[in-house]
């Protein structure tokens, strides 16, 4: 029987800063930001978390809208990274893949546009530091989706 596992604890502090939010575990060391919070918490095994991820594959959030200026109530999704089974940790930084249109049940890619990049650089204005990997730069970015693993 499979758990049913809150958001909170599959994403890393890194992905519910990317949302806006304070974790709800501060890491006290640095691969923390990149692992799940189910996991450093205890709850839940890294193979129930990994497995839960890759079954919803993104997260949504309504956040942006308003700063990135999108005019509906859409909510921007963000894919669910894969993870290192040997060291726990995310394999890339957050990525909104698009907009999730409740009516079709879908995501819906937002074209020339890199809304990405456009929400580091809001968190970036803000003062917000998102633990990104220093080994790439912002826009080399990416993360698993539904879309990309068809």
């Amino acid at each position: 029987m499979e758990k049913n596992i809150p958001l909170a604890d599959l994403q890393t502090a890194q992905e519910h800063s990317f949302m806006g939010s304070s974790p709800e575990r501060n890491p006290m060391k640095p691969e923390e930001w990149y692992k799940p919070q189910g996991v450093l918490t205890g709850v839940f095994t890294m193979d129930e978390v990994i497995k839960a991820r890759k079954k919803l594959g993104h997260f949504k959030f309504g956040l942006f809208n308003e700063l990135l200026q999108i005019a509906d109530r859409r909510q921007v999704s963000v894919g669910f990274s894969d993870i290192d089974e040997k060291t726990g940790m995310t394999l890339d930084d957050p990525k909104i893949i698009g907009l999730w249109d409740e009516g079709k049940g879908e995501i819906v890619k937002v074209k020339g546009r890199d809304l990405t990049q456009e929400a580091y650089e809001i968190h970036k204005g803000a003062g917000v530091d998102l633990h990104l990997r220093e080994s790439k730069t912002v826009k080399e970015g990416r993360a698993s989706s539904p879309e990309q693993k068809a």
